[in-house]
């Protein structure tokens, strides 16, 4: 199936469109339902890219699969991010403690 280019512009905007929104939902308040949102548009925008740009829409058994495999990747980062959450501010207050307890490099 030829790709029209008015098709793959479209899919460009929506990506970009996704992106912008992603780059949004970064700078929220994280809770499971923001992860949820960032999750399930990473998933569309797979979707976007193995159909359109790849053509497996003419494919579907191959758009099957790789969508599930890349949704279960997905899904086990988010499930990973709920279950050992590590606050920001905790994490960067922590990172005065590596530049002064001489670890190696810290101090180069």
């Amino acid at each position: 199936m030829r790709r029209t280019f008015s098709s793959l512009v479209q899919a460009f905007l929506l990506l970009l469109t996704l992106s912008l929104a992603l780059a949004f939902a970064a700078e929220a308040q994280a809770s499971a339902l923001w992860l949820a949102a960032v999750t399930l548009a990473a998933a569309l925008k797979t979707r976007i890219v193995l159909a359109r740009y790849l053509g497996l829409d003419a494919a579907p058994g191959a758009l099957a699969g790789f969508f599930a495999a890349t949704f279960l990747v997905l899904a086990l980062v988010a499930g990973s991010i709920l279950v050992f959450p590590t606050p920001i501010h905790q994490a960067r207050g922590n990172a005065h403690l590596v530049a002064t307890t001489g670890a190696p490099g810290a101090n180069e």
